[in-house]
């Protein structure tokens, strides 16, 4: 996203971000970028998804309900999230202070909506964002190195144990050579050498 992104668009867009992955409404989090047209006479936007169905978010002002609220179509009807303003959307969401703007979010189970201190709007920084993707991407690419060399060390180990269990098993099914059998036998019945050229005294 961030590398699809230019100064224009990063200069207007904005980021909702601190809803936890584990909890319902996650979706929220996500960059928005300025649409062009207005929603209740305040800016609108729309969050940068690659997901094809369910995935679309919209962060609008609602002044039926004297809201900022974050829907999945353009309309005030219902929301997974909404921060009430006194402005009338005049300001951007992004540009308040954040602890002006308290955000709630829809829990389902509970029927109503809860406060969520962890999320916050705010303006994109393309740069830093920018070096958080270089980061992420180094950080990947050396735990996915570690992982294949965890996965070759542990293949030649499997190899060496392989090789190691046949071994031991064709010298176990390999039958030791029988023994002369001496029992009996001394040493004077072994014959003497035949002595070759020698006159006996």
């Amino acid at each position: 996203i961030a590398k699809g992104m230019n100064h224009q668009d990063a200069a207007t867009a904005v980021v909702i971000q601190g809803r936890a992955y584990s909890k319902k409404q996650h979706q929220i989090n996500g960059v928005y970028l300025q649409r062009a047209g207005k929603f209740h006479g305040a800016l609108c936007y729309q969050k940068i998804t690659t997901e094809s169905k369910g995935g679309q978010r919209y962060l609008l002002y609602s002044a039926t309900k004297q809201a900022w609220r974050i829907t999945d179509k353009i309309q005030d009807e219902h929301s997974f999230a909404n921060a009430k303003v006194e402005d009338r959307g005049a300001t951007s969401p992004a540009d308040l202070p954040a602890a002006y703007l308290v955000w709630k979010i829809y829990e389902k189970r509970e029927g109503r909506y809860l406060r969520d201190p962890e999320v916050v709007c705010s303006r994109i920084d393309l740069e830093a964002m920018m070096a958080a993707v270089h980061r992420a991407k180094f950080a990947w690419e050396a735990a996915r190195r570690n992982e294949e060399q965890r996965e070759s060390a542990l293949s030649a180990e499997a190899s060496d144990a392989r090789v190691a269990a046949a071994l031991a098993a064709a010298w176990s099914s390999t039958p030791l050579p029988e023994l002369p059998d001496r029992e009996g036998e001394s040493e004077e019945d072994e014959d003497e050498p035949e002595l070759v050229g020698v006159v006996p005294a």
